[in-house]
């Protein structure tokens, strides 16, 4: 009988350490897909400041050659 109590105390505290671990790794996805949707708006907005320069040039060509 006393065996089986260990035993189930033993399942409770590994079930506790694996649901810690989870809790760290999920926390942790979730960093890296922040990080990952903050890079895209980054470039995206970087992209949109160079179709805005290339559309200025395209502008300046256009008015210089009338």
């Amino acid at each position: 009988m006393e065996a089986t109590k260990e035993i189930k105390i033993l399942h409770y505290v590994l079930i506790m350490i694996m649901g810690i671990q989870l809790s760290f790794t999920f926390k942790k996805l979730n960093k890296i897909e922040d990080d990952i949707d903050n890079s895209l708006d980054n470039m995206s907005t970087q992209l949109d400041e160079v179709y805005s320069k290339v559309d200025d040039i395209e502008t300046h060509i256009t008015r210089r050659r009338k």
